[in-house]
């Protein structure tokens, strides 16, 4: 008879682990969507055109569907 615990344990294990990657991703997002937000503020409040942000941690999250 097979028992159920060993692979209950894992599945809440592997879900934990994947919960923890889903916070990370969107808290990465987070902070890069706010980084770009206050950079067009700035952009708008010195009368300037908007222009591409490719600084801080949105340079490495310019498609945070796939990476944030």
């Amino acid at each position: 008879m097979l028992q159920a615990a060993p692979l209950a344990g894992l599945a809440a294990r592997v879900s934990g682990l994947g919960c923890a990657v889903a916070g990370l991703g969107w808290a990465y997002e987070a902070v890069a969507d706010q980084q770009k937000s206050l950079y067009k503020m700035g952009l708008r409040a010195d009368g300037k055109e908007d222009e591409l942000y490719t600084g801080g941690v949105w340079a490495a999250s310019r498609h945070a569907n796939y990476f944030g």
